[in-house]
């Protein structure tokens, strides 16, 4: 188990790199952004934005559609490059990091495989308790879908309510500066890490002679979702089951699980956790259920919330419980026609 717990480490205390490299990421695409803000107000001011006709409305917002797209195909173009980049540099990384923990030369991925693992395989992500099926290239298409659908809909109140020309831009700046970066951001951090997750999973195949399953590993903090903490610790096939990134701003890992004959005694591994005493390291195979059964009530109920944490506590339900086998959480209603006993032991 050395080699695993080893692997676990490594690979968790990589998520940090990852986190940073989309900060980075974030930044370099922030020109777009503002290019597309001052095509907008440009358009806006040209328009005069009050006392409008119907049919100039139309077309002011038509231009503006077309504004924000231009800026999504250069913004998509950048960051299309960029996360070939990353899914380059993490089959590289987890490679090194797997022969250095072996008895085994760790067999690269060719890069025309990974950029279709990449591109082409859809994100699973769970949103208000439903599953969406989307490429990477197609959610940075509905982020700019969306962002049009805002900006139109503030111009379109402000004629009706008779706001002014720089009323109405100032509203529009409020939105593009203040309220889309933080849905870039969380877009951004979503996409690296599929992108991650798809570079390592197509270096985990290739050396599927070797690897025997894949680790579901979370990170153990208050942030991380109830889904996240329920797949904690779970093994699957390579490439089946729960695939990070399941959420926006998900950063759950997987992670390989080598085949005894090919492990390397005395290695040391452990986790990085945040819990109520702050940053410490524990076992590498700590799950998340067991390091949260450690932590103060009031931490427990700061990420499960009160009834679910007295579920926890006291109702006798694992962390892996409070969702179904594809990750949705259940509503309180759910889990009191599926667990009633539970209910009656936390009290509820």
């Amino acid at each position: 188990m050395s080699t695993n717990t080893f692997l676990i480490d490594g690979l968790t205390r990589h998520q940090i790199y990852l986190q940073r490299h989309s900060a980075g990421v974030i930044n370099d695409l922030m020109p777009y952004l503002e290019s597309m803000l001052n095509d907008v107000n440009a358009l806006i001011a040209q328009a005069g934005a009050t006392n409008f006709q119907a049919a100039r409305m139309q077309a002011l917002k038509a231009d503006i559609t077309l504004s924000i797209a231009a800026a999504n195909r250069a913004m998509g173009s950048q960051l299309k490059s960029q996360m070939l980049d990353l899914a380059e540099y993490e089959a590289g990384f987890t490679q090194r990091l797997i022969t250095a923990a072996t008895t085994f030369e760790a067999t690269g991925v060719n890069l025309g495989v990974l950029a279709a693992a990449v591109q082409d395989t859809k994100m699973s992500l769970i949103s208000n308790g439903k599953i969406a099926n989307i490429t990477p290239s197609r959610a940075v298409a509905q982020f700019a879908k969306s962002t049009s659908t805002s900006i139109n809909n503030i111009i379109t109140t402000g004629i009706v309510e008779g706001k002014t020309t720089l009323q109405i831009q100032a509203e529009v700046s409020r939105v593009v500066t203040n309220r889309t970066p933080s849905q870039a951001s969380a877009l951004i951090n979503t996409i690296a890490n599929h992108t991650s997750t798809q570079a390592r999973n197509a270096l985990y195949a290739e050396n599927s002679d070797v690897i025997d399953k894949e680790r579901f590993v979370a990170t153990l903090d208050s942030r991380t979702s109830i889904t996240c903490a329920g797949f904690d610790g779970r093994l699957f096939d390579i490439g089946r089951g729960a695939m990070p990134a399941l959420h926006f701003n998900c950063r759950s890992i997987r992670v390989p699980v080598i085949n005894p004959a090919f492990t390397i005694a005395n290695l040391n591994g452990k986790r990085p956790s945040i819990g109520s005493g702050g940053v410490k390291g524990v076992g590498g195979n700590t799950t998340y259920g067991g390091w949260l059964k450690n932590q103060p009530a009031s931490f427990q109920d700061e990420i499960l919330g009160n009834d679910r944490g007295a579920l926890f506590r006291r109702g006798g339900l694992s962390i892996d419980q409070f969702s179904d086998d594809s990750g949705i959480s259940y509503t309180l209603k759910e889990l009191r026609g599926l667990e009633p006993h539970a209910f009656e032991l936390a009290g509820l």
